[in-house]
C-alpha cells in the first residue's frame, strides 16, 4: 500500500493514553475505541470501560454484557430504585421501582423455599432463574441452585370393584381388580363408606385406609373381608375390615387424600338410606343377601352407581348370584358361557344366571320352617307364615275347653252340685270305680285332671281352691267320687268326656313343651345370656352351681354380682332381661335352675387385693393427659366419628390405641 502519513491512536484528551500526534482515532476488532479511561467521569458516552479500550452501549450491548465480558459499565444515572419487587422474597424492597436482574437475566430476589417462587425455576443463594427450553432442573443443580419443579400429578389406575358379597352371618367381602399391566401401590387409595343414611348427603362418614404396603399385582385382585368370615373367604383375604355392608351401607373406591379425592367406583352410594339394600340388574335389594360379580366386559370403575347397577340383566354391569356364592372369589376372569344351575323358575333354588340345567332343582315345599314351633315341618323350605308356637297352641286348646257348653246349658259343675245336694256325701267313691263304655277309666281322667289342676288361672283361684270350697259347702267325700262317675255321661251336644280328655292331653303336651329348659354353652370370657325363667330369682342362688367359675355379672343398669368380693347389687334376675357374664372357664349345656333359695352375701376383700402394692409416687398415679388423632392433633373424643382410631396419652408415658365407640 501507499505509505500513509496518518497516525492512528487515541485522540480523546480525557483518556489516559491520549496521543497528541494521532491524526486518526484507533478502533479494535470489536469496534471499541482504543482509548483507556480511568473512570466513568472521563468517558465520552455511556458505555463499558475495558483495560485496553472503551465500548459504547447500544441496543445489542448493555451493562450486563459489559460486566459479562470483564468490563466496568458506566450507566446513565437514573431516579429509579433497582431492587427486588416480589413481596414473597426474603429480600423484598418496598422502595424499589425497577426489578433488578443480574448479568444472566436472573431475578435479584432471594426465596426461602419453592413455596414462595413466582414460577417453577432455580433458587440461588442470591437470585432466581426461571426454567426454559435451554435451562432445566439438571442445569440448575449443576450451577449450585435448588430446582423447584412442577409436581407430577399422579393419575388413578383404573381399579374397580370386581365382586361384592353380603352373605349369611359375617360372610362379607369386597374384591378389587387391577386390569393394568403394572403393579398398583394402594397407598394413594382408600375405600370410604357410610352407615345407612350419611350425616351429610353425598359425603363419606368413614375414611377406610388400605393396609400399609398393600398393592395389587397386574391382573390380580385384592380382597377385603370381615374378620369372622368363613375360612374359605379368609383364605383369599388380603385385609380384614369388620364394618362391611349389611346391604344398605355404601362403599366407594377412592383415589387421593380424605380432604382431596376422586371416586373411582361405587357399590351403593352416599345419597341416603336405600332401605334394606339397592336394586341391581332388576333384582330387589340385591346388595343384601346376595353376591355381585362384575361383568368381564367392564374395564374400569363407574362413579355413577345408578348406571352401574342398571335396571335389568342386560344394562347392568353386574351379575347377581344367590347368597353365599363364593365360586368366583380370588380372581376376576371371563366366565364360561355355560353357567350350570337350576333353570326352573318355579323351583326353590332357581338361578337366574344359569344357562344350563344341572339337575339341582328343588321343588318348593311350603309349611312352617321354625324348628321351635308346635307345627314345624322338617320338609318345608319355604315359610307360609303358618307357624304356631307352643304357647299359642296352649292358649288355643284351653279356649276350646272353656268354650264347651252342652246344648241343654247344664255343665258338669251343675251336675256335680246337684248330685251333692240330692245324694249326700260318699256316693262318688263308688262311681269312681266304674269304667265307662268309651274305655276311659277314672284313672285316665285323674291323670289329666292333675295337669289341669296345676294350672293357676289369672284370677289366682286354682282347682284345689274350688274343691276345698265345695267340700266345705256340701260335705266331704261325695264330690270327688260322683264327678268320676259323671265323667262317663255324654251330653246332648255329642261331646263326650273322651273328647274332652283328648283335648286335655294335647294341652298338657303343649304346656310341657312350652316349659322345656333351654341349654346354652358358656365360653371362657365374656358372654351375653338372656334370663329365660318366668319368675325372678336370687342371682347368687341361681348361679350357685357355677359360682366357682363366675368372675363378674353385669345388668343393663351397670349393677354387678361379684362373688369374689361378696357383691350382689343386682339382687334378682329379671325374666326376659339380658346379662353380661364373665367366666374363667367354659361351661357346657348350662340351663337356668329353678330355686326359691336366697343366699345372703357379706362384702369381703380377697387376700390378693390386700397384698397389692400401693402407688408410692405421684408419677405412678396414671392420668390422661390428652387424646390425639393419628395426625397428632388434639381432639375431643365425643366429636369424632364412630370407628376412628385415636391415641390416649397418659402422664406415666404410656399410650393406648383405641377405636371411638
Amino acid at each position: 500500500e501507499e505509505p500513509s502519513s496518518d497516525v492512528v491512536g487515541c485522540m480523546d484528551s480525557n483518556a489516559s493514553n491520549y496521543d497528541s500526534l494521532a491524526t486518526v482515532q484507533g478502533y479494535d476488532q470489536y469496534n471499541n475505541l482504543q482509548c483507556v479511561y480511568a473512570s466513568c467521569d472521563d468517558i465520552p458516552t455511556w458505555g463499558c470501560i475495558y483495560a485496553d479500550g472503551f465500548g459504547s452501549f447500544n441496543a445489542d450491548f448493555s451493562a450486563a454484557q459489559c460486566t459479562q465480558y470483564g468490563g466496568s459499565p458506566c450507566e446513565e444515572p437514573s431516579s429509579d430504585v433497582v431492587g427486588c419487587m416480589d413481596s414473597n422474597a426474603s429480600n423484598y424492597d418496598t422502595l424499589a421501582t425497577v426489578q433488578g436482574y443480574d448479568q444472566w437475566g436472573n431475578l435479584q430476589c432471594v426465596y426461602a423455599s419453592c413455596d414462595d417462587i413466582p414460577e417453577y425455576g432455580c433458587v440461588y443463594a442470591d437470585g432466581f432463574g426461571a426454567f426454559n427450553e435451554s435451562f432445566d432442573a439438571v442445569a440448575c443443580s449443576s450451577y449450585g441452585g435448588t430446582p423447584c419443579e412442577e409436581p407430577v400429578v399422579a393419575e388413578a389406575a383404573p381399579l374397580f370393584f370386581s365382586e361384592y358379597a353380603e352373605g349369611s352371618s359375617n360372610n362379607k367381602y369386597l374384591e378389587i381388580y387391577n386390569p393394568t399391566s403394572e403393579t398398583v401401590d394402594l397407598a394413594g387409595y382408600a375405600f370410604p363408606s357410610v352407615s345407612n343414611a350419611p350425616s351429610t348427603v353425598g359425603v363419606h362418614e368413614y375414611w377406610n385406609a388400605f393396609t400399609e404396603g398393600a398393592s395389587i399385582a397386574p391382573g390380580d385382585v385384592y380382597v377385603i373381608a370381615h374378620g369372622s368370615s368363613d375360612p374359605a373367604i379368609l383364605a383369599e383375604a388380603d385385609q380384614t375390615h369388620n364394618y362391611l355392608s349389611n346391604g344398605d351401607d355404601g362403599y366407594a373406591l377412592a383415589f387421593g387424600s380424605e380432604d382431596d379425592y376422586i371416586i373411582i367406583d361405587l357399590v351403593g352410594d352416599f345419597n341416603g338410606d336405600p332401605g334394606s339394600g339397592w336394586d341391581v340388574a332388576g333384582v330387589s335389594d340385591a346388595t343384601k343377601d346376595h353376591t355381585l360379580v362384575r361383568k368381564f366386559s367392564v374395564t374400569q370403575g363407574n362413579s355413577d352407581w345408578i348406571a352401574s347397577a342398571g335396571t335389568n340383566a342386560d344394562d347392568s354391569e353386574w351379575l347377581v348370584f344367590d347368597q353365599n356364592t363364593w365360586n368366583y372369589l380370588g380372581s376376576h376372569e371371563e366366565m364360561s358361557d355355560d353357567i350350570p344351575g337350576c333353570t326352573d323358575e318355579s323351583a326353590f333354588n332357581f338361578d337366574a344366571n344359569a344357562t344350563s340345567d344341572d339337575g339341582s332343582c328343588v321343588a318348593v315345599v311350603s309349611g312352617c320352617t321354625d324348628a321351635d314351633a308346635s307345627n314345624y315341618n322338617g320338609d318345608a323350605n319355604t315359610s307360609d307364615d303358618s307357624c304356631i308356637s307352643w304357647e299359642e297352641l296352649a292358649v288355643s286348646l284351653q279356649s276350646q275347653l272353656d268354650a264347651i257348653v252342652p246344648e241343654d246349658g247344664i255343665t258338669q259343675a251343675d251336675v256335680d252340685a246337684q248330685a251333692d245336694l240330692s245324694y249326700g256325701y260318699g256316693y262318688g267313691d263308688g262311681v269312681a270305680s266304674v269304667t265307662p263304655e268309651d274305655g276311659v277309666s277314672q284313672a285316665d281322667v285323674d291323670s289329666v285332671q292333675a295337669l289341669l289342676d296345676a294350672i293357676v288361672p289369672e284370677d289366682g283361684i286354682t282347682q284345689a281352691d274350688v274343691d276345698a270350697q265345695a267340700d266345705l259347702s256340701y260335705g266331704y267325700g261325695y264330690g270327688e267320687g260322683y264327678g268320676a262317675g259323671a265323667a262317663s255321661v255324654t251330653p246332648e251336644d255329642g261331646v263326650s268326656q273322651a273328647d274332652v280328655d283328648s283335648v286335655e292331653v294335647l294341652l298338657a303336651a303343649a304346656l310341657e313343651s312350652a316349659c322345656s329348659p333351654i341349654f346354652v354353652d358358656i365360653v371362657a370370657g365374656w358372654n351375653i345370656l338372656g334370663y329365660t325363667l318366668p319368675v325372678a330369682q336370687d342371682v347368687a342362688a341361681t348361679l350357685n352351681s357355677i359360682e366357682a367359675n363366675i368372675l363378674i355379672v353385669k345388668d343393663n343398669d351397670a349393677e354387678v354380682y361379684w362373688p369374689e368380693f361378696g357383691f350382689n347389687d343386682i339382687g334378682n334376675f329379671t325374666p326376659g332381661q339380658g346379662y353380661q357374664i364373665k367366666t374363667d372357664a367354659a361351661i357346657a349345656n348350662y340351663t337356668w335352675p329353678s330355686t326359691d333359695e336366697r343366699i345372703s352375701m357379706s362384702v369381703t376383700v380377697p387376700q390378693w387385693a390386700v397384698d397389692m402394692e400401693v402407688d408410692v409416687h405421684p408419677n405412678d398415679v396414671k392420668s390422661l393427659v390428652k387424646v390425639v388423632n393419628m395426625l397428632g392433633q388434639e381432639i375431643n373424643v365425643e366429636d369424632q366419628f364412630k370407628g376412628e382410631v385415636v391415641l390416649y396419652l397418659y402422664n406415666d408415658g404410656t399410650v393406648e390405641k383405641k377405636i371411638v365407640q
